[in-house]
Parts: structure tokens; C-alpha cells; sequence
């Protein structure tokens, strides 16, 4: 290992030696030169720029520093400190940003995975019990909203959803109400939905979030043309809960899972239930 010393040392490396050396483009190093991090020694005769070993020093240190996440003024603050108890402040603090990060991205793999199941449920055919809970903010309230394209409430609760992580893992969900006997239900209303891995995130949100929560859900899953019709035949999915011994003790609902080639959503269908 090759021992550079702290002295500027002689300018005999140009700029394309140093793109060579750690694999950066020119417009790189000219921000590190615009920025004071770089300090070469210009030609006046044809504008080359020369660095020396305390420049290569300084640069493998901030390849180093981005391959640990640091950001560009991340890595400027480290370089112009001068404390070393402020040096330690700044990595405690890169520290607890990733570790924020990292619960971040794993509440994001858990909502994937769950995503994945209920395709995969979707195309099994499955039909299976289960639990929920989950929030919802209503945008329609009833389906005279949901259809008219141009009614004045309609889109509000995407305002709330200015925090791009919310609105990663929030969820399309749409409430039903019988029609008649036969099965068929109407679009009752619908809004955005964050399930129960995400409502530890909603701490900050407004308190119009409903909160449901049901011991005991029947799913099974549909498709939808993307439009949607005003009315929506349950009555397969009726008679194998009925079939069960169990009774409907709450209004079902859709939630969205996927849209394909914007034509078709597939949808869970949850139904709420109990012994009959």
C-alpha cells in the first residue's frame, strides 16, 4: 500500500489519468473544482488541469464517502471540518438517516410481498379467511361521486397524500351496498386506504381517517373493467360464505391490486363475517 503524504506534492496527473483512476466523468470533477474540494494547477497555455497526490487523496475519499450514501453537501460539511467531535456528530447523524431509511424500505418490501400474495391468490382462484385493519380517507361518498367526473369533492384526499412514502403504500378502496337480493351491490363509496403495517406512518395525518377493523374477512378476487359499472355481481362469492355456515356482519369492499394495460383492475373482495 502506497503512503501519500499530506504536502501537495508535484501537479504531474491531468484530468484524464484522474477519470481513468476512479471512473468519473469530467463534469465530476469540475463540481469538486467549482465547489474548492479540488485544487488543480491550470496550464495558462492550454487550460489543462493538473492535480497532485493530495487531490487523488481527497477524491478517493469522496468515492469512498458516496459508496456509503453521503450525499454531495454531505460530503463537502465533512470536508471542511475541522473538530473531531464534530466530525463524529456528522456520522451519528448519516447513521440515523439510514437507519430511518432502512425501516422505510422495509415497510415498502412488506407491502410488495403482500402485493405479490394477492396476485398470486388472484390467480389461484382462492377463496380463504382472514383478518383486516386498516384507514381510509372517503374522496366519494356515495356512487352519484364516484361516477361524476367533475364533482367538487372529487380527488380531495390525494391533498393529504403530499408525503410520496404515503402514498407508495396507500391503497384504492371502494365499499359496497346491496342493490337487491340477487347478489348485485352498488359503489357505495371510495377513498385511499393504508392497511395495518402502514398506520404507524399516519401519526401526522388528519383525523378524517376512518379506522375498520375486522376479526373475521372472507377474500376472494375479481376483475373489473377500469371504468367500473354502477353495480357489481357478489352473488358466486355469497353463496360459498353462506355455503360455510358463516353471515355478511358489515358491508364488503373492494380493494385495488393491479390495473393491466389500462383496461382491467383486479380486486380483492373482502367480506366481513361471522358464525352463523
Amino acid at each position: 500500500m502506497r503512503i501519500i503524504h499530506r504536502s501537495r506534492g508535484n501537479y504531474d496527473v491531468h484530468t484524464k489519468r484522474l477519470k481513468e483512476l476512479f471512473h468519473i466523468g469530467r463534469d465530476s470533477i469540475r463540481y469538486y473544482e467549482k465547489d474548492g474540494i479540488l485544487n488543480p494547477k491550470i496550464d495558462q497555455h492550454n487550460g489543462y488541469h493538473y492535480y497532485n497526490d493530495l487531490d487523488i487523496d481527497i477524491l478517493s475519499r469522496i468515492i469512498k464517502l458516496r459508496g456509503l450514501d453521503f450525499s454531495l453537501s454531505e460530503i463537502k460539511h465533512l470536508h471542511n471540518v475541522d473538530r473531531t467531535d464534530d466530525y463524529l456528530k456528522a456520522l451519528i447523524q448519516k447513521k440515523a438517516d439510514l437507519q430511518r431509511r432502512i425501516s422505510h424500505y422495509q415497510k415498502i418490501v412488506q407491502y410488495l410481498k403482500q402485493n405479490e400474495q394477492n396476485i398470486q391468490h388472484y390467480l389461484n382462484h382462492d377463496f380463504f379467511l382472514s383478518s383486516d385493519d386498516f384507514m381510509v380517507e372517503f374522496a366519494y361518498h356515495n356512487y352519484h361521486e364516484f361516477f361524476e367526473s367533475h364533482h367538487k369533492i372529487k380527488y380531495d384526499n390525494y391533498r393529504d397524500l403530499n408525503n410520496r412514502s404515503l402514498c407508495a403504500t396507500s391503497e384504492f378502496i371502494i365499499f359496497l351496498k346491496p342493490n337487491d337480493d340477487y347478489g348485485h351491490y352498488f359503489i357505495d363509496k371510495a377513498g385511499t386506504a393504508f392497511t395495518a403495517s402502514t398506520i404507524p406512518l399516519l401519526k401526522n395525518l388528519p383525523a378524517k381517517f376512518s379506522h375498520y377493523q375486522y376479526p373475521h374477512v372472507f377474500r376472494s378476487f375479481l376483475q373489473q373493467p377500469i371504468t367500473m359499472h354502477r353495480t357489481i355481481n357478489l352473488q358466486k362469492s355469497l353463496h360459498a360464505i353462506y355455503d360455510r355456515g358463516f353471515r355478511i356482519t358489515a358491508p364488503p369492499y373492494l380493494r385495488q391490486v393491479a390495473v393491466l394495460e389500462k383496461k382491467q383492475r383486479i380486486l380483492q373482495l373482502n367480506v366481513p363475517v361471522q358464525k352463523a
